[in-house]
């Protein structure tokens, strides 16, 4: 009797696995023709023009749905947990039903079975999302408690593996991952195209309309390279979407790394209080910008990762009071995120000579190691990597907007708020820089994106 009962709820498991998994992986498609197509066959028509090729993530669907369904039968738990769990899954399954622009202003005139396969695709997500959500926060209530009972620290594989399950699961979800808006240009501009928002970027060197170039150094060149390279490696093995997988899962694991080795060396170094490492556990492994930033192709994200390195070794330096720099062990490591430091942001140069000038300032006992750590690679990479390098490949230099962002900003504010105060004199010289009338108009006063990219590229300031 009780083999029996064990078979009956696998083959439960198994039809609730086909059945999310199925659902998961529908790629809708509003603009079916459906001519020709008798009434009886029009919901499965629709349902295989909707269906995705990908026979992997389809697997990897089925096998997570139907480990995620154990797992969920075996921690059963009371009502206001299901509760909970059923809010927030359909919260978050709304707002991708919005992201996805499954609504009427849109798909006016929307088939009836296009609708229905939506509804399908949305009840997929929501159980599979229940799943997930039960079984993160069983095993984190876990971890936490662990922690209470053993004082003496953190588990790191513990503090590792919960933060791998709530990143991989939100990886599965999102899959193949994410691409940011500017790793999309870059792509672009990689692949020789200038349409749309690629030639607005495009623009922003001063060797437009001066000199033939493919790639400017707008956004960091390299990245540039980098997503052009892992589209290339999809198109290489028969689908763009690989060459994305494969980035943001490497992405992931890098992000994750960073979070574990960050509560790591707080725990280790600081006495911090129990309540702030569930906060950092729970901040890190659910804050939906968080997670899914680290699924997201993105030189931002890159930087993000190096920026929260170097600070940790940054606090390091200050809590020894410059004695770290003795450890010549560390040296490779620091050069390394120095050098990736100024590669992955623009500004990331600036931002690090003030810094080796504050540490030579403070700890001038290790001038000579704050030298060789800190401006060296300032000057490798200024001089070699964006000058030897980037002229040798024929990348065209950034604009000087990107310096004089924020006083064009500050210029647009002053013209937004004060326009009668602007005399004509002060109107004629800030149009020889920037597009005047376009700025007024495009002033936002948390973006300065709008007004920076008005300059006049060939303008001497």
């Amino acid at each position: 009797m009780e083999n029996k009962s064990v078979s009956k709820k696998t083959l439960i498991n198994i039809f609730v696995s086909i059945f999310v998994a199925s659902g998961l992986i529908l790629n809708i498609k509003t603009n079916i023709n459906f001519d020709g197509v008798s009434k009886f066959n029009l919901l499965l028509f629709a349902y295989n023009k909707c269906l995705t090729t990908s026979r992997l993530l389809g697997l990897v669907f089925f096998v997570a749905c139907f480990a995620l369904l154990k797992y969920f039968m075996n921690n059963l738990a009371d009502k206001k947990t299901y509760l909970s769990l059923s809010i927030f899954s359909a919260v978050f399954t709304f707002c991708q039903f919005l992201g996805d622009g499954y609504t009427y202003q849109y798909n006016q005139g929307m088939h009836w079975t296009i609708f229905l396969l939506i509804i399908y695709k949305s009840f997929s997500l929501f159980l599979f999302i229940i799943l997930i959500s039960r079984f993160v926060m069983n095993e984190l209530d876990k971890y936490l408690n662990d922690i209470k009972t053993n004082r003496n620290g953190i588990s790191i594989r513990k503090v590792a593996f919960t933060l791998f399950i709530t990143h991989i699961l939100c990886f599965l979800v999102f899959f193949p991952g994410v691409v940011g808006k500017d790793a999309s240009i870059q792509s672009m501009l990689f692949f020789g195209e200038r349409t749309g928002n690629a030639e607005t970027f495009y623009k922003l060197s001063p060797w437009y309309g001066v000199k033939e170039y493919q790639i400017s150094n707008h956004h960091p060149y390299l990245t540039t390279y980098l997503f052009g390279y892992v589209f290339k490696l999809g198109y290489l093995l028969g689908n763009p979407e690989i060459g994305v997988a494969i980035y943001c899962f490497i992405q992931m694991v890098f992000t994750v790394g960073m979070e574990v080795f960050a509560i790591w060396y707080f725990d280790k170094n600081f006495r911090i209080p129990l309540l702030l490492k569930k906060i950092s556990c729970a901040f890190w492994g659910f804050f939906p910008p968080l997670v899914v930033s680290a699924i997201t192709m993105n030189k931002d994200n890159i930087y993000v990762i190096v920026h929260a390195l170097l600070l940790i070794f940054l606090i390091e330096v200050v809590r020894s009071e410059g004695k770290v720099f003795k450890n010549k062990k560390l040296w490779p490591a620091i050069i390394l995120l120095n050098c990736l430091y100024i590669l992955t942001r623009g500004q990331g140069i600036y931002i690090l000579v003030v810094v080796s000038i504050a540490l030579i300032i403070k700890y001038r006992n290790y001038w000579k190691e704050i030298i060789a750590t800190f401006f060296t690679c300032i000057l490798f990479c200024q001089f070699v990597i964006n000058g030897i390098v980037a002229t040798s490949l024929n990348i065209a230099p950034a604009g000087k907007q990107e310096v004089l962002g924020v006083f064009f900003q500050q210029t647009a504010r002053y013209i937004n708020k004060y326009e009668d105060e602007v005399t004509e004199e002060q109107r004629e010289v800030i149009s020889r820089i920037l597009d005047y009338d376009a700025m007024r108009q495009n002033y936002n006063p948390i973006n300065q994106d709008r007004v920076k990219f008005t300059y006049n590229q060939q303008a001497t300031t």
